[in-house]
């Protein structure tokens, strides 16, 4: 498998049913407006999907994205919780093709911010050294003013 990065996806092509309940949910509470608020989320709504979750806050000048919460799925798949670090902290800690990766998910992250629409990925984790290889992830804007995101939130499926 390939990397792909795809802002024009199908909800055909997720890799699992939890993707498209997650994206149905997402477009339901956004309505009408361009983004959904933060607000407008509610957990309890989509209770069967919080594991594979991750928030990242998205803070400006310069613009930054800092683990918000890092899903049960996410720690058991890396053994820890990374919940509060930010990525570009954690990225000077990291090398070879681990840094390669987070190098990738940063440019997509601003690629969310400029663009203000979701967008699908599959790829592959070559540096880990566990069951797991290959994930897509469902990454989602969100903003309270509609200018400017504050939260993205990922659902990431490993297989």
């Amino acid at each position: 498998m390939t990397d792909s990065f795809n802002p024009d996806f199908n909800p055909d092509e997720f890799t699992t049913d939890l993707h498209k309940d997650l994206y149905e949910y997402w477009l339901k509470i956004k309505g009408n407006k361009l983004i959904p608020s933060r607000k407008d989320f509610d957990p309890l709504d989509i209770p069967h999907i919080l594991s594979m979750l991750v928030l990242m806050n998205v803070t400006y000048d310069p613009l930054r994205f800092q683990v918000r919460l890092w899903g049960t799925e996410n720690i058991k798949l890396s053994g820890k919780d990374i919940t509060g670090i930010w990525v570009d902290e954690y990225q000077k800690k990291s090398s070879g093709k681990a840094l390669e990766h987070l190098e990738k998910i940063i440019t997509r992250f601003k690629w969310i911010v400029q663009n203000k629409r979701p967008y699908y990925v599959h790829t592959t984790m070559g540096w880990l050294k566990k069951g797991y290889r290959k994930y897509s992830s469902l990454v989602l804007p969100f903003s309270d003013d509609q200018e400017r995101l504050n939260i993205i939130l990922l659902a990431n499926h490993y297989f």
